[in-house]
This record gives structure tokens, sequence and C-alpha cells, in this order.
């Protein structure tokens, strides 16, 4: 089989982009845990370091949900991988036992430190407190999760004509990045090359009501679609 050299080039941009999101995404969520750990004196610098022993995760959970962890576990840094891997195990329990999504991760993905699991921890509990929707950092979240959705849609719709995307409300004005994502997912709904700035803001009068960014946010990351 022939070598291709642009799906290596493909290959290296998408992994580039995803390691620029999770840089994003660590320290926006980082931030906000930082936000809810100052009133124990906690601080996490590096998520991948600073809560793979589950002691960070067990103060986050014992602060947002107002109770102390019903488990005993090791309070210091843990001196072996073994008792690591166990303090993991009863921070995941207790955090899903707060917040349901947060139980299915793997104790040791956690204690090895890995990035996505601690991602996916963190997001199930800012979903759980709703930082979305109230301060103590919740507006660094969103914007994280807008940041997210434009390159997403910048990756999408790269390379159409007639679409340029420097924001997430102005640049869809038209009408022509809704079609643009369409036939980036499904080329056989429509024929791109048939459509018009004008054209496409009949057949797209969704794009009158989104008068901001976050709604269209909303709009695209619902039922968690977006995958770069």
């Amino acid at each position: 089989m022939a070598f291709d050299g642009r799906a290596s080039v493909m290959t290296q941009q998408r992994q580039g982009l995803q390691a620029e999101t999770n840089a994003l995404h660590s320290k926006t969520m980082g931030a906000w845990a930082n936000a809810q750990l100052q009133s124990r004196g906690m601080r996490v610098d590096d998520i991948g370091r600073d809560m793979s022993d589950g002691r960070a995760l067990i103060a986050l959970v014992e602060v947002l949900s107002g109770q102390p962890c019903p488990e005993s576990y090791c309070t210091t840094p843990p001196s072996n991988p073994h008792q690591k891997v166990v303090n993991a195990a009863v921070a995941i329990k207790f955090a899903g036992s707060w917040a349901k999504q947060a139980g299915a991760a793997d104790p040791t993905a956690l204690a090895r430190g890995d990035v996505k699991t601690i991602l996916a921890l963190l997001w199930a509990l800012i979903l759980r407190s709703g930082a979305l929707s109230k301060g103590k950092g919740g507006e660094e979240v969103e914007g994280a999760l807008r940041e997210r959705v434009l390159q997403w849609v910048r990756a999408r719709t790269n390379g159409y004509k007639h679409v340029n995307i420097v924001d997430l409300s102005t640049s869809f004005a038209d009408g022509m990045a809704f079609c643009a994502l369409v036939h980036s997912m499904q080329p056989g709904l429509l024929d791109y090359d048939q459509f018009t700035p004008r054209y496409a803001r009949l057949v797209f009068p969704i794009s009158h009501s989104l008068h901001s960014s976050a709604a269209l946010t909303v709009l695209l990351a619902a039922g968690h679609s977006i995958t770069i």
C-alpha cells in the first residue's frame, strides 16, 4: 500500500490540535478546581501529577458535596504505586457517589496521571456542581468549552468557500457555516457548491436566532457530539 503523505500530515495536525485542546482544558479546569480547593489550602498546578494520588480529588468532592469521604485513605503522599491506586479507587468511588458519571473512571488510569481520565472526572464534577451556570470558576470553564467548539468548527469547515470562522456568532450569520458543517459530516444531504450566502440564509434561518456565542456553543456541544 502506497504511503499517503497527506494522511500523515493530517494525523499530525489532528494530534497537535488534540494536545492544544487538552492543554487548554487542563489550564481552565485546573483553575476551577483551585477555586474550590482554596479553602483547603490546596493547589493543583499540574492535574496529571497533582491529582493522580486521589487526595486532591477527594478534597474537591468534599468541598463540593459538603460531606466527608466515608472511607479511609492515605492523607499523605502514597509511598508506593499500590497505595496510590487504592487512594485513586477511594477517590473515584466517592466522586461517583456525588456525580454518577465520575464513578466510571479507571483507578489505575487516575493513578498514572492520565490527563483524559482526570479531565473527564473534573467535567463530571463541574456538570454536577452547576458551575456552568454560576460563578466560582464557571466562567472560565464556559470559556474553555466555547474555545473547544470554535476549534472544532474551524477544523470541520477548513477549505470551504464563503466560510471564515472567527467567532461563534457573526461567522454563522449568513448560514454558510451551517451548510459547511452539515456537508462536512453528511456530504450526501446537500450540494454545498450550489449554496451562496444569500441562499443559505434563507435555508438556515436558525442562524438569525443565535444572538450570542453561548447559544451556539450549547447547540453544538449538546450530547457530547464534538469530536476533534
